[in-house]
């Protein structure tokens, strides 16, 4: 990777660069400036996003997509009209973002594509910016990072989450970067150097931030990248995961470290859940069921959904507007698997790699609240590895194989 790499304005770097200047601006910014302030940051990059959209507008949506952005619309003015508070800024700025980001990624830049390069180059950022987030974590969270390693002890108060908001996101990044570096070890472009190293570095920094979601969201999806790029590899990889697994149930000090510290208990008691996410979900759960018609059809909307615990996307999306807004979250989860299977027929690394993206997102909010097109960075991370870029990524095979199709007529 070049330094004029780095400068091209493609819509891929446009977007990562994005990211990284609200990363930036959030771990940076002082700490009276996390309302109105912040606020006001997020939607000027966001304005920046709008007028390159703009700029570099390139096609006309179809009539699908019409009809899709219609029900969506219609069912999120009945969300807002039905809600059962008056809905704050905070909140406000949800609706916004996500009705200003379906207008930029897909009606705006939805012919737009994403190349392979595109991806190198975008992989081998992420992998830069998860080092510095996992040696800034070493360095400067070493007492919490060490006691990863001593014998008993608790999680719980020793959380590590380098310069980010919590432990989680930084789960998410982590996460993210072993998925693009088993991308770049299987494309058979130039692999990095020290991958070992790499590998050892995430996966540690990732175990001491003790996000259950994010470790076996990332652990999940790594296997699925690995079945669908090559059986045998996973056959091999499964294997050596079920025998430490085995090891590790006979050998009390692994079995500690690992089923009662990082995973907190929650497999050795029996349950995947403690006992306050359970109640959480059965209220969450219980709500909806008991709601009348019009709240089962367009939630209790953005403000409203507040009186409720929260810690799973999927019962918050139809909690927040209803069985429409659900439906309307499952095409585009559709969409995404399309895209990726789509970029699998012409290249098995890359649709490995994307579907690993989309089944860590799936994983991961079951058991936290990030939701697609939102506006906090976890969700925009998310929204961009999920949606965004297996649908750039189709749009260049699909392009390329046109234009050889083409050439050889």
């Amino acid at each position: 990777m070049k330094l004029k790499d780095l400068k091209k304005t493609t819509v891929t770097n446009v977007m990562f660069y994005y990211w990284l200047v609200i990363i930036l601006w959030q771990t940076f910014r002082p700490v009276g400036n996390r309302s109105i302030v912040d606020i006001g940051v997020k939607v000027a990059a966001l304005v920046f996003l709008l007028f390159y959209g703009v700029r570099h507008m390139n096609s006309r949506p179809s009539g699908n997509f019409g009809a899709f952005f219609a029900f969506f619309v219609i069912s999120q003015v009945f969300t807002l009209l039905f809600d059962t508070r008056n809905i704050g800024m905070g909140q406000a700025i949800n609706v916004v973002f996500i009705f200003f980001q379906i207008i930029l990624f897909f009606m705006l830049l939805g012919d737009s594509q994403t190349s392979e390069k595109d991806l190198e180059i975008f992989s081998r950022l992420l992998i830069a910016i998860v080092i510095i987030m996992c040696v800034y974590n070493m360095i400067f969270h070493w007492d919490r990072f060490s006691k990863l390693f001593s014998g008993g002890g608790s999680a719980y108060g020793n959380e590590c989450k380098s310069f980010l908001y919590s432990n989680h996101e930084f789960g998410i990044y982590i996460s993210a970067g072993i998925i693009v570096l088993n991308w770049i070890n299987m494309s058979g472009r130039r692999k990095l150097k020290f991958n070992f190293i790499f590998y050892v570095l995430f996966i540690l920094n990732l175990i001491s931030t003790y996000s259950r979601t994010a470790i076996l969201g990332g652990l999940v999806a790594t296997f699925i990248q690995i079945f669908f790029y090559s059986r045998k590899l996973f056959f091999w990889v499964f294997g050596i995961f079920i025998v430490f697994i085995i090891v590790s149930i006979f050998y009390e000090p692994l079995f500690d470290l690992i089923f009662n510290k990082v995973m907190k208990g929650s497999f050795s008691s029996g349950k995947v859940f403690d006992n306050g996410r359970r109640e959480l979900y059965e209220e969450e759960i219980n709500a909806y069921i008991n709601s009348d018609f019009l709240k089962m059809l367009f939630g209790y909307g953005y403000e409203g959904v507040n009186q409720f615990g929260g810690h799973d996307a999927y019962l918050r999306i139809l909690l927040t507007g209803g069985i429409l807004m659900f439906i309307n979250f499952v095409v585009v989860i559709i969409f995404g698997f399309y895209n990726a299977f789509i970029c699998f027929k012409f290249n098995k690394s890359v649709g490995a790699c994307l579907v690993g993206f989309i089944v860590f997102s799936l994983l991961y909010m079951l058991a936290q609240t990030p939701i697609l097109f939102y506006s906090t960075m976890d969700s925009y991370f998310l929204t961009l590895i999920t949606i965004v870029i297996p649908m750039y990524m189709k749009n260049f095979y699909v392009n390329r194989h046109q234009q050889y199709e083409s050439f050889t007529d």
